[in-house]
């Protein structure tokens, strides 16, 4: 036995079998790992999205940001993407996670929250994407010149696999969608995905996905469109957790100012990285933001200081 290979094996994130009792949900955004995506497995046993943890891995990070154990950190020029040996463990990892899924459902039915009031909390869990999106549904329904049902356009940043996109269509908003990703092989992904939940509708006039380094560059989009509802599920965690310089600014920084080119009006962002008070602050800063509304979450007690694991908040352009 080639004890070498083994060694090898064991230290890289691409290829492990799904732990017993690992969850089926992302450790950094916090949500279900949907079917057919590629995932990443770490040596320690907790699991990523792709876009959630490779800008951590680009920046030859060394240790799960969760349990900080070391782990193989691939070189910039080489991150990491699928291969056959990683879509064999991937296949391995859906039906771990089908299983649980279904589980959790079936407990779900035969004990359904005894709390469903959306004054006090929204989810008996921190079930962020279906929050954002009945956020929007009330929203359209309470304040419909914020968004509209039927007009509003939506730019998802670090849409992954497009399933917040999918989602906002879902639950009936007819605008343009637009998903915006770093990760070429991400957009590739999401486009056809897209296309099989709605084979009807045409790219370019009613959806599309882009390939931009929004942070970077603004040659993505050279004509200064702006989009009525800008989202965000998790991008600022990673670009915090990326730590990358752009000019003088670090990604954190430099974000809002980014985004208050694109955005019309309303700016939605979940993250699991930065308190409700450290978010506010950020998106602030340099008045280009101001609070529009937070999003109610089960909070925990500790020490006697009461705090979540997760905060959505609505922006506003103040210019």
């Amino acid at each position: 036995m080639d004890t070498d290979n083994e060694d090898d094996d064991n230290n890289n994130p691409a290829f492990h079998s799904s732990p017993e009792g690992a969850l089926d949900m992302c450790a950094i955004c916090i949500e279900d790992f949907e079917e057919s995506i590629i995932v990443r497995l770490l040596p320690c046993g907790h699991i990523f999205h792709p876009e959630c943890i490779d800008p951590w891995f680009l920046t030859r990070q060394a240790r799960c940001p969760l349990c900080k154990k070391n782990y193989y950190a691939p070189k910039p020029e080489d991150p990491l993407g699928p291969d056959p040996v990683e879509v064999l463990e991937q296949r391995y990892l859906e039906q771990q996670f089908q299983r649980a899924r279904e589980a959790r459902e079936q407990d779900e039915s035969a004990n359904p929250p005894s709390n469903t009031s959306i004054g006090e909390c929204w989810f008996s869990d921190s079930n962020a994407q279906n929050v954002m999106i009945r956020f929007l549904e009330l929203l359209a329904t309470d304040e419909p010149e914020m968004v509209d049902e039927q007009e509003s356009t939506f730019l998802d940043l670090g849409t992954g696999n497009g399933q917040l996109l999918i989602g906002v269509r879902e639950a009936g908003f007819e605008g343009l969608l637009t998903g915006l990703d770093y990760s070429a092989p991400s957009i590739e992904f999401a486009r056809g995905v897209y296309a099989v939940e709605f084979p009807d509708e045409q790219e370019g006039s009613d959806y599309e996905f882009l390939h931009a380094d929004f942070l970077a560059s603004h040659d993505w989009n050279t004509t200064n469109r702006q989009w009525d509802v800008v989202l965000d599920k998790g991008t600022l965690d990673a670009i915090a957790l990326a730590d990358i310089k752009y000019g003088e600014l670090t990604g954190v920084q430099a974000y809002p100012r980014q985004v208050s080119v694109f955005a019309r009006q309303l700016v939605l962002i979940t993250s699991c990285n930065f308190t409700e008070q450290e978010l506010i602050k950020i998106m602030t800063r340099d008045g280009l933001f101001e609070v529009f509304k937070t999003v109610p979450y089960p909070t925990f007690e500790f020490g006697g200081v009461k705090g979540q694991t997760v905060c959505t908040i609505a922006f506003t352009k103040t210019k």
